[in-house]
């Protein structure tokens, strides 16, 4: 029971450096507007980070693979302290799996509180920049189901994009563990 609590609070912390990052590369991936607030903080905030990266690791179109190493850093960060905390080998089976099930955690958790971030900023009035950047993050897995009637007044772009997220999350974990 004890073991697993120094892994579980790495996972947070862990987790939300991650997931800033992620945010980070999700929004130059998408092109984000750098006329709204939360879009330039977050540049400036990681720009400490990723300015002296982007120098020596090149871009590959609009992939920003500096924020990708860093990504992949924090992965084997992460996948390191699962070996320490079960005393197994950094390249074992359960340091590759403990690596790529947090990536995958962390970015299903992501998208799922974009989504609900999104459903909630729908219901709000005013910051319209927020429910704006809330939009623009999860259009690209909202466009799928962009077309299916609502029901009433209920939309069923988010639960069905949450549905989806769900299974692939589910198959990738799965797909891991095989390995």
């Amino acid at each position: 029971m004890f073991v697993s609590l120094p892994l579980e609070i790495a996972g947070i912390v862990l987790g939300f450096v991650f997931f800033v990052f992620f945010l980070r590369f999700w929004l130059q991936l998408l092109r984000a507007p750098f006329s709204m607030d939360f879009v330039q903080s977050l540049y400036v905030a990681l720009a400490p980070v990723l300015s002296p990266l982007e120098k020596i690791i090149p871009r590959y179109r609009s992939i920003n693979l500096a924020c990708v190493s860093v990504l992949f850093v924090i992965a084997l960060v992460y996948a390191a302290i699962a070996c320490l905390v079960f005393d197994a080998n950094l390249l074992s089976r359960l340091s590759f799996i403990a690596a790529w099930g947090f990536v995958i955690e962390s970015i299903y958790w992501a998208f799922f509180f974009f989504l609900i971030a999104q459903v909630i900023l729908s219901y709000v009035e005013g910051r319209g920049d927020m429910r704006h950047l809330a939009r623009f993050i999860c259009w690209p897995l909202l466009k799928p189901f962009a077309r299916v009637p609502p029901i009433g007044p209920f939309t069923l772009d988010v639960p069905l994009a949450l549905l989806c997220l769900y299974v692939i999350r589910r198959v990738l974990h799965s797909l891991v563990t095989l390995i």
